[in-house]
């Protein structure tokens, strides 16, 4: 499964935690946290 980040940061702003529970089911915690890690380097570049 792919994630795409417009889809990870949709369910952030909703708080959808269900949603955010069915991620974390798919993919697995480790790669989430990996994923939120990037992302946050991506963001604090401004990219």
């Amino acid at each position: 499964m792919t994630i795409f980040r417009g889809d990870l940061l949709r369910i952030l702003k909703k708080r959808d935690m269900k949603a955010l529970k069915q991620l974390i089911n798919e993919i697995g915690i480790i790669k989430l946290i990996h994923i939120f890690k990037h992302l946050q380097k991506k963001d604090a570049t401004g990219i």
